[in-house]
């Protein structure tokens, strides 16, 4: 572990230069179990001294990683998978621990993350330019792909450590070597990553950790020319504060952002189906997923039925310790996310949503130190509301009803996001005409709207991100066009 023990607690120092490296500033913020209130450890909270050090720890090392094949930068990623494998038990417990996700879901995260890893291992031999077509015979015209440079990746509190890991491996197998600032909220699962890659021989300087606030490392990273290529996961407003930085320099910028995500439920649909995954898509993570359900779309016909399967399983949610194997639904993330959430639960009531179960915190017994909230379901919920509209990120879920297959499609695209959605029906027409007309990234056809395969592109559309590419190689690299002349 990237650490060190006083007699009070575990002190966790950045990564930079291959070595552990304190806080210039000597400051460390505490990262605390949103269950209990356990303080799991001090990590650093880092300035722009520590930022600028990264960088340029990244910039001297990126010729040389640049100038190993692919090959022999993929044995690396490939041995940091296979080390990260054996710490499973370890890492998934963290994961829980400082996130709140149930260990279930923390186990399922992590080995998301290793998937990721050995796919970007498996796309090293799959690193191609083209030749192309010349009017002049005598020139032969090909492409040659080449790293971005130094890139940094910016990762989300509520996924972080698969996200960064399906970034991370495919820039460093392309030949970049990369700043890592983790979410302040989450930082512990980056400890374990890095860690694995500095106990894989990774050379010193390839991949380097910052941990500390958005407003000083992560402004400092894309706002330096040094930096060629910024990918980020997290809230739009934020995104796009990131890209307006960044275009200063003209720094390639990835945004994978938020999510208003629906769900259409038509009366031909598998009732029993459509309600189990409803529950799990809004439910599961307590909500803090940008790609949960947070809209049920359900035709008139179906709704009766859909709500008394929906009302019947969120009955029987555990909430608790996610540690507990027999806990559904963990806490939220923070006090901050809680009260957000909290807030959002009144201003569905005063806009006339009616509130058919849930919406309380819980803080009896063993909850009483944690950050609980029961899992809440709105009727009578109509587009323009606010909960309808904007991204709670938490266990809230919204029913609006629709008449046909034309209305639940129009409903659908009434948000600014475009994530995620998926339709529940048996008729092959519907489901059709919804994947060529749902305005989202992701579609699902008798699906949940959250998952998403590790070699299919995702992201989304309007303001839920941009360049999300088919392959992850092509943000992670750039063409140069070669004329070559035979004498």
């Amino acid at each position: 572990m990237i650490h060190q023990t006083d007699k009070n607690s575990i002190i966790f120092h950045n990564f930079i230069g291959g070595r552990q490296v304190e806080p210039t500033n000597g400051a460390y913020s505490r990262n605390i179990n949103p269950a209990n209130g356990e303080v799991i450890g001090e990590f650093a909270d880092s300035g722009t001294d520590d930022t600028n050090s990264a960088i340029s720890h990244a910039h001297e090392a990126q010729k040389a990683w640049a100038g190993m094949s692919t090959v022999a930068r993929a044995a690396f990623v490939a041995k940091a998978a296979q080390i990260l494998r054996e710490r499973i038990d370890t890492i998934a417990r963290d994961l829980t621990r400082e996130e709140g996700k149930t260990i279930g879901e923390a186990r399922g995260e992590t080995l998301n993350g290793i998937a990721k890893l050995e796919f970007a291992c498996s796309e090293a031999l799959r690193i191609t330019g083209e030749t192309l077509p010349n009017a002049d015979m005598g020139i032969q015209l090909y492409t040659l792909r080449e790293p971005l440079g130094v890139v940094a990746s910016i990762s989300p509190w509520n996924f972080p450590f698969s996200t960064p890991a399906g970034k991370i491996g495919i820039a460093l197998v392309a030949g970049n070597t990369v700043v890592m600032k983790p979410a302040s909220l989450t930082p512990l699962s980056s400890v374990h990553f890095v860690q694995a890659f500095a106990d894989a021989g990774l050379p010193a300087g390839v991949l380097n950790l910052v941990m500390g606030g958005g407003r000083t490392v992560g402004d400092a990273l894309v706002t330096d020319n040094r930096v060629n290529g910024v990918t980020f996961t997290g809230s739009t407003a934020v995104g796009i504060g990131i890209a307006q930085k960044a275009a200063a320099h003209l720094c390639k910028t990835q945004l994978e952002l938020g999510g208003k995500n629906p769900m259409v439920v038509m009366d031909d649909a598998d009732i029993e189906l459509a309600a189990k995954a409803a529950v799990d898509a809004a439910f599961l993570s307590c909500g803090q997923k940008c790609t949960a359900t947070s809209r049920i779309i359900v035709h008139k016909d179906a709704k009766k039925a859909l709500l008394s399967k929906m009302l019947e399983r969120t009955a029987s949610i555990r909430v608790g310790d996610g540690l507990d194997e027999q806990t559904y639904m963990g806490p939220v993330v923070d006090e901050n996310q809680l009260n957000s959430i909290l807030s959002y639960i009144e201003i569905g009531r005063k806009e006339g949503a009616r509130l058919l179960v849930g919406g309380e915190r819980l803080g009896d017994g063993d909850l009483a130190n944690g950050f609980f909230i029961s899992p809440a379901i709105f009727d009578d919920v109509e587009s323009s509301m606010r909960i309808a509209s904007e991204e709670i990120f938490g266990p809230v879920l919204s029913i609006l009803t629709v008449g046909s297959f034309e209305e639940a499609l129009e409903t659908a695209n009434t948000s600014e996001y475009g994530l995620s959605s998926s339709i529940f029906t048996r008729s092959l027409r519907h489901a059709n005409a919804f994947a060529r007309n749902v305005q989202a990234g992701v579609v699902k056809i008798n699906g949940p709207t959250p998952g998403n395969a590790v070699n299919a592109p995702f992201g989304g559309r309007k303001q839920s991100g941009v360049n999300i590419s088919l392959k992850q190689i092509d943000f992670f690299s750039e063409l140069k066009s070669v004329y070559q002349k035979f004498n």
